[in-house]
């Protein structure tokens, strides 16, 4: 199993999907956020073929907008 963390929740998931499968079945727009998978920073480009890795930490960040 995998882990997933975004805004302090941690939900389990099996490995060996893309990060985009795994954003969209929890309900987060990938185009709103920053990843990183084991400390690796995954840029967002590469989310539909970046394949997470059975017992992988995925970290999500939404972004913050400013002005």
């Amino acid at each position: 199993m995998s882990t997933l963390v975004f805004d302090n929740e941690s939900v389990t998931f099996d490995g060996d999907k893309s990060i985009a499968e795994v954003l969209i079945a929890n309900g987060i727009n990938p185009s709103l956020v920053m990843v990183r998978v084991n400390s690796e920073v995954v840029v967002r480009e590469r989310y539909e073929s970046f394949i997470v890795p059975e017992g992988a930490e995925v970290k999500v960040y939404p972004f913050v907008g400013g002005g």
